[in-house]
């Protein structure tokens, strides 16, 4: 399920993500294209942030496990919440970006594994609107399993060592 809704009727934590993943934009590197992705996974404790890295047509970093990557890598990988917005170099309106089919594949085993749903907060630089979408709307019928479950709870249930 999806639904648009008015930037300002977003929580103040909701709109500091989005404005979080606006500002990093301009770290996005996209040689190729030149359109950069931004994301930002929201925890209970942390913004942890992630764009683009596209170096050639054959090889690249997509924004939304860039972000996935960086808040497990600090040692807190059950977000709730994940805000995406797109830069176009050509100047042309970027609109809203949802994730590709492996991105929505990767926070259907994020939420799996967390046992924690995931919302999307989409949005364009202009700020007007915000497209907000579960994970499980993106895709539906994603693979899972008993063991991704257990192994979250696990994993989740131990401490963390640096």
């Amino acid at each position: 399920m999806s639904h648009m809704t008015d930037f300002d009727s977003l929580t103040s934590e909701q709109q500091a993500g989005a404005r979080l993943v606006l500002e990093t934009l301009s770290h996005g590197i996209n040689v190729v294209t030149g359109t950069v992705i931004a994301a930002v996974a929201r925890t209970d404790t942390a913004s942890h942030r992630g764009t683009t890295l596209w170096l050639s047509g054959t090889s690249g970093v997509h924004a939304e496990p860039a972000a996935i990557s960086a808040a497990a890598t600090a040692g807190d990988p059950a977000i709730h919440s994940l805000y995406l917005a797109m830069r176009r170099t050509d100047g042309g309106d970027p609109g809203y970006v949802t994730p590709c089919g492996e991105c929505c594949q990767l926070l259907a085993d994020l939420a799996t594994f967390t046992g924690r749903p995931i919302t999307i907060y989409s949005l364009n630089e202009r700020l007007d609107n915000v497209q907000v979408i579960e994970h499980t709307g993106l895709l539906p019928h994603a693979y899972g399993s008993q063991r991704l479950r257990r192994a979250g709870a696990e994993r989740l249930a131990a401490p963390v060592t640096a």
